[in-house]
């Protein structure tokens, strides 16, 4: 800051700037020129009794903020969990247990995560990018698969399986657990087109 710029902030002569600064020992070659810091420009305001202007404070930003770390949720990898620690102070604690895939009843209720799936930022617009209307986005989404796997539902479209398809069972197996163990589509569809056969 320049000297003139003080004067000019302070609504002051330039001359009592220059002497303020010549009182603390500042040597000023010119009052326009950028020769002044700013704790000379507080020592000078001290000097003149002016009340001294504070630095002003940047908002941290969200990402610095303790606790709201974005948290990633990848499969055989431990998962950033939010924690309390000291008056309710959110913390990132790390879960250390694994967790393998079982293949019990558990799954039954949906597909199970897998690596070809989309982040959630892109999971509505997965969607679309394989030609799913809303309406049939829902009812694969009700029928068990989740958000993020637009392209397993269009696999299983492809293959001939319908949403309503994923509730049924083939031999004590829901389909939707033969999903999970990897079998085919086209396999499972096959099957449910021979037991509707056996039923006419």
């Amino acid at each position: 800051m320049s000297a003139q710029e003080l004067a000019q902030q302070l609504h002051r002569p330039v001359e009592e700037i220059m002497a303020a600064a010549h009182t603390i020992g500042e040597f000023v070659e010119s009052p326009r020129k950028r020769t002044l810091e700013s704790p000379t420009v507080n020592q000078i305001r001290a000097e003149l009794d002016e009340p001294q202007t504070p630095a002003p404070i940047k908002p941290i930003p969200q990402w610095e903020r303790r606790g709201t770390a974005p948290t990633r949720n990848t499969r055989g990898t431990s998962q950033a969990v939010l924690g309390s620690r000291f008056h309710g102070e959110p913390v990132l604690r790390r879960r250390d247990r694994f967790e393998p895939f079982r293949t019990e009843s558990a799954h039954d209720g949906g597909l199970r995560e897998t690596t070809d799936d989309v982040a959630m930022a892109w999971a509505s617009a997965s969607w679309s990018f394989f030609g799913f209307a809303e309406v049939e986005k829902d009812a694969w989404i009700a029928a068990g698969v989740q958000t993020t796997q637009a392209k397993k539902a269009s696999l299983f479209r492809e293959a001939g399986l319908l949403p309503s398809d994923l509730g049924k069972t083939l031999h004590g197996w829901s389909v939707i657990r033969r999903l999970n163990a990897d079998e085919s589509p086209r396999d499972i569809r096959q099957m449910l087109d021979r037991e509707a056969r056996k039923a006419a």
